[in-house]
């Protein structure tokens, strides 16, 4: 077993990634077909930021097959990022895995359900978005849907990890079609997964012993013999949630109010970072940019320091360098034809930067990516 991408009675899971290009598709479905060749093809790109008024890593909404113009330079705001969705199981998903059944690298992905992660000791670091965290006893890391993470787990890490999706929790709420603030206010226990990225949560130490018992005791609930285990399951795991929210409550709502400062400006850099996306591949500066979305060019690069903690400049590499990993990823492109396809015409100053930026040369970042593959 070589990942968390779905439940134990899942399907297989799909390859889906964050750029269409017009080989893209086809090259995702010749993937795939080496893995399953019975299986047909479903690729396609689609997800959506779970709170919009955070914008330190924006992702854009893009829509169904066809709107190719759309997703052409729609990248991912971490690299490299894939993303495994499996088909809508019949039944709500809900599981518990234990670091005994998962040890590995998993390489950044998303998926479109809740994942819970539980140190009872040390552990190894773990990354979200783009923001790296340490785990000692009693750490949580909460990442939700459609969240770019990268999993570290060692042999010796004792860990946990829950996944469902939000009809297992509440089978009355429909989560596509409900607004994020109300989201919240129905399920105020998933708080903690809004802001993994601004908070570090963990158990008291006094309390770690019995919240291991917890885990223990909802993994021992997915045995298919018990006739209530996952009522029971989902019934602790919604009690942790809540407890949890409850001992972070002054620091979430400290949160959810700056973000909604941040939401009146959330438009302005959602804006850019679209802007930045459609012309990667020719030289963009600051005053064009500011120009497209009608502000001047001294509060947008004001704008984009306190709200992304980068230049413009640095922001158009990161997308670029996001876009290049994709296409090392999923695509046969040459290195310099991924240099010219994202904005650098010299194809040994793209190799150095990339390497700078990711820590690992675009030949050596291709290789790895050749046998990364998740299953449930």
């Amino acid at each position: 077993m070589r990942c968390d991408a779905a439940g134990d009675d899942s399907p297989a899971p799909t390859i889906c990634t964050s750029v269409v290009l017009v080989d893209y598709t086809a090259a995702i479905c010749r993937y795939q077909s080496k893995r399953e060749p019975a299986r047909p093809c479903h690729a396609m790109a689609s997800w959506r930021a779970r709170l919009r008024g955070v914008v330190r890593a924006p992702i854009l909404t893009v829509g169904k097959n066809g709107e190719q113009e759309t997703l052409m330079h729609t990248v991912s705001s971490v690299v490299p990022v894939q993303s495994f969705i499996a088909p809508r199981a019949s039944v709500p998903r809900f599981g518990v895995k234990k670091s005994r059944d998962r040890i590995g690298t998993f390489a950044p992905h998303r998926h479109p359900y809740y994942e819970l992660l539980f140190f009872s000791e040390n552990g190894s670091p773990q990354r979200v978005a783009s923001h790296r965290f340490s785990t000692r006893p009693g750490s949580l890391i909460f990442v939700a849907p459609m969240t770019s993470h990268e999993v570290l787990i060692e042999p010796d890490d004792h860990c946990y990890v829950v996944y469902f999706d939000l009809e297992s929790l509440h089978p009355e709420m429909q989560e596509k079609a409900m607004p994020d603030v109300e989201l919240l206010r129905r399920a105020p226990e998933l708080m903690p997964f809004a802001f993994q990225d601004e908070l570090q949560f963990s158990i008291p130490e006094s309390q770690i012993g019995i919240t291991e018992s917890v885990f223990e005791r909802m993994l021992n609930c997915t045995d298919r013999k018990n006739l209530c285990g996952d009522t029971i399951g989902r019934s602790l795991l919604t009690l942790l949630l809540a407890e949890v929210t409850e001992r972070y409550r002054t620091e979430l709502v400290g949160a959810l109010q700056a973000q909604h400062v941040v939401g009146q400006t959330a438009r302005y850099v959602e804006a850019v970072i679209g802007y930045i996306d459609r012309n990667l591949s020719r030289r963009v500066t600051l005053s064009e940019a500011a120009r497209a979305v009608a502000v001047t060019p001294n509060y947008l690069a004001t704008l984009l320091r306190r709200q992304t903690g980068n230049s413009f400049v640095e922001l158009v590499t990161q997308r670029r360098i996001a876009m290049a990993s994709d296409l090392l990823a999923y695509t046969s492109m040459r290195i310099s034809q991924i240099a010219d396809a994202v904005g650098f015409k010299d194809a040994d100053y793209f190799s150095r930067r990339f390497t700078q930026v990711v820590g690992t040369p675009p030949t050596t970042f291709r290789a790895r990516q050749t046998d990364v593959y998740l299953s449930p």
